[in-house]
């Protein structure tokens, strides 16, 4: 059970940086392939259990239903820059995927630095914990267990 965990949080972390990743490189046509595959050997061959899309793009989201594995929970929190895309619903179905979404806003930045800028905004406390990458299942754990005390809990990719 423990060895699944940690294959689950592998995955799921390989995830969320390929996204990062397909975004800088998007010119390179077989990187989705490439993503694809090495999740799939992460997991056996299974795919993830939790898919996070958060880049908004048509391809990047079709990469996500891919790699999902059947009964698979997908959040999608990237917004398509006119709001529609076309999606493999056929596959997303045979999976048995669960679809949930977040609201957010949009080129907000401008207004948020501003803000910041002028004082408006205390920044100080707002992120109340900070975990290195290897610590991805004590974030989770202590964002649940602490609600109470964390305003906003930050994963550290790189130093």
């Amino acid at each position: 059970m423990k060895q699944h965990k940690t294959l689950q949080l592998k995955a799921a972390g390989f995830f969320l940086l390929c996204g990062a990743l397909h975004n800088r490189k998007s010119s390179h046509s077989g990187d989705k392939k490439v993503f694809a595959r090495n999740l799939k050997k992460l997991t056996d061959g299974k795919g993830c259990d939790l898919a996070v899309e958060t880049a908004g793009t048509q391809v990047t989201t079709v990469q996500t239903i891919h790699m999902a594995k059947k009964g698979a929970t997908v959040v999608l929190v990237g917004y398509s820059k006119s709001g529609e895309m076309t999606l493999p619903m056929s596959l997303a179905l045979d999976k048995e995927l669960t679809f949930k979404t977040v609201f957010r806003y949009r080129h907000i930045y401008p207004m948020a630095i501003e803000a910041v800028a002028a004082g408006k905004i205390n920044l100080k406390g707002i992120v109340t914990d900070v975990f290195g990458l290897d610590e991805v299942q004590k974030a989770m754990d202590d964002s649940v267990n602490r609600k109470a005390d964390i305003v906003k809990a930050v994963i550290r990719i790189a130093e």
